[in-house]
Formats: C-alpha cells, structure tokens, sequence
C-alpha cells in the first residue's frame, strides 16, 4: 500500500471519528443540557409551592396563637362547658380546643389526646412552671388519629396551672397539590411527606395510569418547617436529635415530552453528522497531500544537516508571518535551533579547542545527544504514523526546547578564571513534576523494543512546585536515565518514580544492571570518571550532582553488584504560589471572555462552561482582536478574563498581561499562560495582583459560581 493512500486512510479515520466524538459529546451535552431544563422547570413550580405552603404555615400558626389567647381571657375564673369550647373553635377558625391540668391529664374541650401531653415532650411541663409562655408543632400526624394532620399550638393559663392546647387541621394540603398537578399536563402525581417519610397528602392526576420508573422522573424539594426547634418532633422519632423539622414536596413528573424533544433531536444530528462526515473525507485528500509533502520536506532537511554537521541550511519555511501551520512553526524551531547551533559552533573553532572550550563542546555533545535522538525517531514516526501528529510535535518541540536552552547556556561568554566553565542558569519557579515527566516521555520514545521503561508516581496534572534550573535539571535527569540504558544493554529494565515526601520531591531511577563495586561507587560522581561505557565522557553524574545540590537538594546511589543501581534525587518543593489559581470565581449572569489561539483550549472552556450554567462565554482568538472590542463591552463588573499571554500574534503586538495592565482588569483577569515560570511574566502577575493558570493544570481549574440565595 502506498504511503500517501495510508496519510489518506489514517487522516480520514482520525477526522471521521473526531466527528462522530464530537458529534456525540455535543449530542450528549445537548441532550444533559434539554433534560437539566426540563427538569428546572418542574423544580421551580414545587419551590413556588413549598414556599406557599410555608407562608400558609406562618399564617395559621399565629391563628391558633390568637385563639389560645382569647381562651386564656375567657376561661379565667369560669367553667367552660364542651359547648362552649366547640362555639369557640367555630369562632376562632380553629379545628379543636382542649384543657389540660398540671399534671399533662385532659380537663375539658371539644377533643381529647389520648395520651398524657406531657408524655408527648417533657418541655411542656414549663408551660406550667412559667419557664415557657408558648409551644408549637409543625403539621404532624394526630397521636390519637395518624390518620389526621394537624398544627399543635399550646399555651398556659395566666396562673399557669392548665395547658390550653389549639388544634388546626390542614385541608389544604390536598388542594394546593391538586393545583400543581393540574396546572402541569406532564406532571402524574404530587406528594407531601414529614421528616420521618410519613404521608401528609398525596394526589394523583385523574385519568393518568401509573408508568413504570424509566418513563416518569422524580422531582422533590425540602423545605424547614416555620417552627425550629419542635420537641414532640424529637420524643416521638419523628426527626433525629438535633436535627430540623423538613417537609419533602414530590412531583411524579411525565418524561414523554422530554423524550419527543430528544429525538427530534437526535434526528437533526443524524443529519449533520452525515453531512460532516462527507466534508471530513474531502478535507482528508487534501490534508493528506499538504502533510506528506511538509514531512519529507523537513525530514529530508534534517538528514542532510545531520550527515554534514553544516548548521547553515535551513528548512524552506511559509513566508506569512501569521501562518498557524504547526508543521511550519515546527520547521521555524529547527531553523533557529540550528542558527543557535551555528554560531555556538563557530564560536568553538574561533576558541581554538582550548581545555575550556573542550569542556563546554563535550558537554554539548553529551547534553544535546538524548534529546536529538528523541526529535529524529518522532520524525519518523511522524511519518510512519500520521495519527501521532500532535504528540510527535509535542516532543519535537520539547526536544528544541531542550537543545535550544543547552546551546545558549553552554555558547555564552564566560570567565576563563572560573573552575566551571559553563555559565550559571536563571533558577525559575515551576512545575518541577512536569519538566521531569517531558524528559521521561522523550525517554520512552527512543529505546528499544528489547529494553523496558516503567513510569509511575507522575501526576497526569502537574502540581509540584519547586525553584530550579530548569535546562539543567532536565539534562541531569536525562544523563542518569542515559547511563542507566547503557549500562545493562539491550535486556535493561529501567524504573522512573516519583513521590512526595512532606516538603521534598524524590525521584528514583533503578536498573536491573551488574552494580557498581564498592571500590569505585564513591568516584562516580567525579568529573571525567567513567566505568562500564566504553564511549562515556564522565559528565553525566557529574553534572547531575552539581545541577540537584544547586537547588538546595541532593542526589544519592546505591548499588548492588549482579543486582543493580537505584540513584535517588531529592528535591525541595515549594508551596504552590498565591498568584497560582486552580478556580476561576464567576457570579450568575457573568460573561466569561477567553481569549486563546488554540482551539482545543477554548473548547476546554466551552465545557466547563456548559456544565456550570447560568453564566456564558466569549471567545476572541486573539488578545488584539479583544483590544480592539473593549469599547462594546460596556461595564466591566458583568466579565471575568481568561487571557492567554501569546493569542496568536502576541509576541510582536499585545500581550495578555499588557492587556490587564491597560485595561485596569485586576482581580476580575487571569492569565492562561504556558510561560508559566518566566520569572519576568511571575513578577508582573504579583504586581498587577491578578492570577495566572498554568496551562498544563487547565484541566484541574473548575468555576467556582456564587449564587445569593433571596428569602
């Protein structure tokens, strides 16, 4: 088969099933996002009832306090007889009045408990003490009729030696949610139960049979009873100890409307999807050409450099300066990788091979080896494997990256006085974790299928902050995985791990390898010293010492001979920085504005947006584009900022932390930012007292939303 047809073949997979996963999660998305709206609405109408059956709660309790009171007034000094009490009852609106003596027993009324009322909450014996003036109960089943609902509202006599007890039924109960039910077709049937899970009342829809679970949802809503402290509640189980008194309203809610919308939209999808997967298989034949041409183009370029060691060539590369074509931005890297390679060389030979210049041109040589390595055997598998793109450019980069920093560190002017001839690397506050699981992956990348590579303890989100050279560190971990390989050969088994211990980061690098003799363990971290390797230039563990005992850590080993060798690296760590923000705090209403030149970034954003709700998103792909629309955007108060620092062409125009600078953003902007540690980016951030999200934690940030609750 043909390599262009498997380009086409692999291309068009790739895309047919990024739109069927797009497709899909959007479908979900708007199926979650249909059903969460469906159900809000049924939420809303039992809210608004609970809340009248509330205030109708309020209204009848002080009723029944009314009556007790006019009871009080009258029956002082007098006999009232039954009828009397029942005259009263009529009068005052209430369902029932009776008298009770000192000792709790009924004396007299139109109804009688059938138990002691003293038995039913020992905190009514102050009603005749004077310790208590007034007792009340939310509606409960009656002791004598569970089968009645009623409020319970007690109060002494003015001599405090009888209980005047007030009850209230409440026939409503069944009216409101017959109201509810019959104001929504949808809706099968609403409940009201007490604390303890007993009925209050309950209505089923007329002319609706029972539907099984799957076709009907379950709506309920709990609201405290007006009475907070009920002590009847707690002696007759019907609440817990110390725990509030809490009507749960539920609505039996039809799902068939839901399901009709649902696929009605599924329909429309159906449709769309065909309709892009079509588009994607045109976009795959052309993809396909433009990508097999750019990869052998600078494939072949990086042959032909490689095999002349001639750093002056160059990769042809587009001339539009606003070109976002990975692979040409990937050709621009290796274009000032090799410049910078370039003039170090030439700096090499002027320097006429003196023993510091041999140093730092064998240190080169052993820095830039690993990562070199790396960025070839991604270009070939970038071209035998299309659908790694992405993560073959990531490890490109990284590697660039990497041999980029070690050329300009090793090719600066420095004192021919000092011990050291290699300049000292800016310490930068970052992501320590991270920086060592980038060379770990190159790692995995280049060995071969004989050898076995073990990574565990690394966090797929990054966390671990620590001040360290960033450039030698790498190289110092690299070294030791290098020496680790090579040592054992082709049957190495090499393991990476990573744990905290309280304030320190260790990193564990053991090899299935011969061992080092005791005689010379203590050598091997001598400049020049080597054992085992017959091309080893003794730098390796050398500059790995120097590069962890900089940063206030230290390294350790130890060997078994025919068992093998564990180094050990033990790092400080630092408290993760205040200006580091793993939350972005919206209010409902708010507006988040993003502006990021990539994609996937602003899909990411998309979504957390989406699953939050009652807040949205504006999405600018370029920090000049949301310059210019500033103006439009009215009252600030209304936006929160998620700026990236490069959108686009942010490097020759504005930057994200300008953009706060100008626009006095503040506390309301954060800076999404993969220039997390540039100590340049850091300063400004704590000066403008804003805060920055790290990108590689963009899928540890979740929006905090504040909603202010209204009575």
């Amino acid at each position: 088969m043909r390599f262009s047809t498997k380009i086409f073949l692999t291309t068009s997979a790739v895309s047919c099933a990024g739109v069927l996963a797009v497709s899909g999660s959007v479908y979900e998305i708007s199926k979650q996002l249909y059903t969460r709206q469906y159900r809000h609405l049924y939420q809303e109408r039992l809210e608004l009832v609970a809340r009248e059956f509330v205030a109708l709660e309020k209204v009848y309790q002080k009723v029944a306090v009314n009556a007790a009171l006019v009871v009080r007034e009258r029956a002082v000094g007098s006999k009232v007889s039954e009828q009397d009490f029942s005259r009263l009852s009529k009068e005052l609106h209430v369902d029932g009045i009776s008298i009770s003596n000192s000792k709790g027993d009924f004396v007299g009324g139109d109804y009688s408990e059938s138990k002691n009322i003293f038995d039913l909450c020992p905190a009514y014996r102050g009603l005749t003490t004077g310790k208590s003036e007034l007792q009340q109960t939310p509606l409960l089943p009656d002791v004598k009729d569970p089968s009645m609902m009623a409020w319970f509202t007690l109060v002494p006599t003015k001599d405090h030696s009888r209980v005047i007890d007030v009850r209230i039924h409440f026939d409503e109960v069944s009216q409101m949610l017959h109201r509810l039910a019959n104001d929504e077709s949808d809706i099968v049937g609403v409940s009201l139960h007490g604390s303890s899970g007993i009925l209050l009342g309950e209505v089923k829809q007329a002319g609706l049979a029972p539907s099984s679970s799957n076709e009907n949802s379950k709506i309920s809503v709990m609201v405290p009873a007006s009475v907070s402290d009920c002590c009847e509640c707690r002696f007759r189980k019907l609440v817990a100890e110390g725990e509030p008194y809490l009507y749960k309203f539920t609505a039996d809610v039809s799902l068939h409307g839901l399901n009709q919308a649902i696929a009605d939209l599924k329909s429309r999808f159906v449709m769309i999807v065909s309709l892009l997967l079509l588009a994607s298989l045109l976009v795959s034949v052309w993809v396909s050409r433009i990508l097999l041409r750019k990869i052998l183009l600078i494939r072949g370029a990086v042959d032909t450099i490689a095999a002349s060691k001639d750093f002056s060539q160059t990769i042809p590369v587009s001339s539009n300066p606003g070109s976002k074509d990975e692979l040409n931005a990937l050709a621009i890297h290796f274009n000032r990788m090799f410049s910078t390679m370039q003039d170090a060389q030439d700096e090499l030979i002027e320097a006429k091979k003196t023993e510091a210049r041999a140093a730092v041109a064998a240190q080169v040589a052993h820095d830039i080896r690993s990562p070199l390595t790396s960025m070839t055997l991604a270009l070939n598998q970038l071209q035998t494997t299309p659908a790694k793109m992405a993560e073959m450019i990531s490890i490109l980069s990284h590697g660039i990256s990497r041999v980029n920093g070690i050329v300009k560190r090793l090719s600066k002017k420095y004192n021919q006085t000092q011990q050291d001839s290699a300049p000292v690397e800016a310490p930068r506050l970052t992501l320590v974790d991270k920086l060592l699981f980038d060379v770990a992956q190159e790692h995995a990348l280049k060995i071969p299928t004989t050898q076995r590579f073990e990574i565990s303890g690394f966090d797929p989100i990054p966390g671990i902050w620590a001040v360290v050279q960033v450039t030698e560190l790498q190289t110092a971990l690299s070294n030791i995985l290098n020496n680790a390989f090579e040592a054992v050969g082709a049957q190495a088994i090499v393991r990476l791990s990573c744990s905290l211990d309280k304030n320190q980061l260790l990193v564990s690098i053991q090899d299935n390898g011969k061992g080092i003799p005791n005689e010379i363990i203590t050598r091997v971290f001598e400049r020049e010293f080597t054992s085992g390797k017959a091309e080893g230039s003794g730098l390796g563990l050398f500059q790995a010492k120097r590069a962890v005992e900089w940063c206030g850590g230290k390294i350790k080993i130890e060997s078994k001979v025919n068992e093998g060798t564990t180094v050990t690296l033990i790092i400080p760590v630092e408290k993760t920085p205040a200006w580091s923000s793993d939350q972005v705090s919206m209010k409902a209403g708010q507006t988040l504005i993003v502006a990021d030149d990539d994609p996937t970034i602003l899909s990411a954003w998309r979504q957390k947006i989406e699953s939050v709700g009652k807040v949205s998103i504006r999405e600018f792909s370029t920090i000049h584009n949301l310059d210019e629309s500033f103006t439009s955007l009215g009252n600030l108060e209304n936006f929160v900022f998620v700026l990236d620092q490069y959108a686009s062409d942010g490097r020759e125009g504005i930057t994200g932390i300008a953009l706060i600078e100008k626009h006095a953003l503040g506390s309301r902007a954060y800076l999404s930012t993969s220039e997390f540690d540039d100590p340049a980016i850091q300063d400004k951030v704590k000066l403008l007292k804003t805060r920055m999200i790290p990108k590689p934690r963009l899928a540890a940030v979740n929006i905090m939303l504040s909603i202010t609750l209204k009575d």
